[in-house]
């Protein structure tokens, strides 16, 4: 899968200025369509609202070990992610039976770069930096 994140002008939208993007270049399988809706969610708030919650998220995940006993899940304002082990499934909050499971390793991996990207946050005097990589 071909991740690509980068920062885009929401000013005729939201007003926000520069926002963070995600970019999925594969999206043959709706699983990708799944993650990128999670992670992309803001709500019409600012942009880096949800990366505490990501952090925590990461956190547990990294500190578990991918241990399926211990239940990892964060939810966004329209979206949920619950990792259970190797497998992670994303839901739409509204209904839970638009789902799918992913890799937690896939999740874990663009979940990290994620929360970095969106940290580093969109630069100065016009500099909005690009970051592509794949998993």
């Amino acid at each position: 899968m071909d991740v690509e994140f980068a920062w885009v002008c929401d000013e005729p939208y939201y007003g926000h200025g520069l926002f963070p993007v995600i970019y999925i270049h594969s999206l043959d399988d709706i699983k990708e369509k799944l993650f990128l809706a999670f992670l992309g969610d803001h709500g019409g708030m600012r942009y880096d609202v949800y990366i505490p919650i990501f952090i925590e998220l990461r956190d547990q995940i990294r500190l578990s070990k991918f241990d399926a006993a211990i239940n990892k899940s964060c939810c966004t304002e329209s979206w949920c992610a619950e990792v259970k082990g190797d497998v992670t499934n994303i839901s739409f909050a509204y209904d839970e039976s638009y789902d799918q499971n992913m890799d937690t390793e896939l999740f874990y991996r663009v979940l990290c770069e994620w929360i970095d990207f969106v940290q580093q946050g969109p630069g100065q005097d016009g500099d909005s930096p690009i970051k592509k990589f794949t998993v």
